[in-house]
């Protein structure tokens, strides 16, 4: 387990780390997402007539709207991270590659689904749709890349004929499993999102203490407003109020919710996990300090980012990182936000709770004998 675990991570991040190269992202990644926005629409005309694309762009001829399909809604990321799985994995290279594109494409078909419907949910409500778009979907998408995943697991357990002990005719544990987190997704998604502002909390105090400290001379404050993290810079900046020039700092917002869907993620998978509840009480509170260190991550690069990249010349001279530095910077706010969140919650479930997935991989038994893979090393 261990070592498939550090081979994962090693192989997402190499292949994370390519797809940001710029050659890759213009010969490779820009037309796969253009091939993706074509797609799109091409399935929307054939109920919807005012629709039309331009590269990576789609829009509504009639009223204007458009979305742009950027990093995170590609699929790229979502098939990085179940390659690398079905990579690290002990299977024959020819289970692994047919593994790999037959998951593709599944991921892909439903990214389709979520470009539909985020189109449509847009013109509708803009609430909702930056609700679906960056909470709801990124979870359902790492959902699918899950079931791909142990589903394969099951397919080369079967292909490997190794026996496992039944208990006798059943109901398939992994469908069953399955619809419990699609019941216990929406009802953590709303407990988390009433009380995100509690949540937010200790983010702000670590964020906070971690912003001032690393950069006493550029972050005066990161302070908590609602579900929202204000970050009060130390760099100058000139506001005019009534025709009256004066002096300021810079001051901008991050939205930490865009990290902390992992949370409502990894409680729905613990709470259709058929175990008992002082394990789930214990994986849960250890799994909150984890996934309270990548929200932490993930807010702290943006921070920087921001100031880096999206502000004055100002708060780049007082950075004063290198241009390799920068170029770090870049990539850990990519990791940050499109790996960590989605893929954490995954893998920490599947690390805690190993003899239960086993049992969930399990084919339903005909004769007292079952099917499931073993996940060792």
């Amino acid at each position: 387990m261990t070592r498939f675990f550090l081979v994962f991570l090693l192989i997402v991040a190499v292949l994370f780390t390519v797809e940001l190269l710029p050659w890759t992202q213009q010969v490779l990644v820009i037309p796969f997402t253009t091939g993706i926005a074509t797609l799109a629409v091409a399935l929307m005309q054939t109920w919807d007539g005012e629709i039309a694309a331009q590269g990576k762009v789609i829009w509504n001829t009639a009223n204007g709207f458009a979305v742009s399909i950027e990093a995170g809604c590609n699929g790229v990321e979502a098939g990085i991270i179940l390659a690398a799985a079905m990579l690290a994995f002990p299977a024959s290279w020819a289970q692994k590659l047919l593994g790999i594109g037959v998951g593709l494409v599944t991921v892909q078909a439903l990214n389709l689904v979520r470009i539909v419907t985020l189109f449509y949910i847009g013109q509708w409500h803009r609430t909702a749709f930056e609700w679906a778009h960056l909470y709801i979907w990124q979870a359902l998408i790492m959902l699918d890349v899950l079931v791909v995943f142990m589903v394969w697991l099951r397919w080369v357990a079967h292909r490997s004929s190794l026996p496992r002990p039944g208990l006798g005719p059943r109901r398939d544990p992994l469908r069953r499993f399955l619809l419990r987190v699609l019941f216990w997704l929406p009802v953590c998604f709303a407990g988390w999102y009433y009380f995100s502002i509690l949540f937010t909390i200790p983010l702000t105090a670590l964020v906070d203490a971690l912003m001032t400290w690393g950069y006493p001379d550029l972050v005066e404050q990161v302070a908590q407003q609602g579900n929202a993290l204000t970050v009060v810079t130390a760099v100058p900046a000139q506001t005019s109020l009534k025709g009256v020039a004066r002096m300021g700092t810079l001051v901008f917002e991050v939205n930490p919710l865009k990290y902390g869907y992992c949370v409502p993620l990894y409680t729905a998978l613990l709470l259709a996990t058929p175990a008992s509840e002082t394990a789930k009480v214990g994986n849960w509170l250890v799994a909150m300090l984890l996934l309270t260190a990548v929200q932490v991550f993930g807010i702290a690069a943006e921070i920087l980012k921001t100031l880096a990249f999206q502000l004055t010349p100002e708060a780049r001279a007082l950075l004063g990182f290198t241009n390799l530095g920068y170029e770090g910077l870049a990539l850990a706010y990519q990791f940050g936000f499109l790996i960590l969140p989605p893929a954490v919650p995954i893998v920490l479930w599947f690390a805690q709770f190993r003899p239960t997935v086993l049992d969930l991989l399990a084919r339903k038994s005909h004769s007292g004998v079952e099917q499931g893979p073993s996940i060792g090393g």
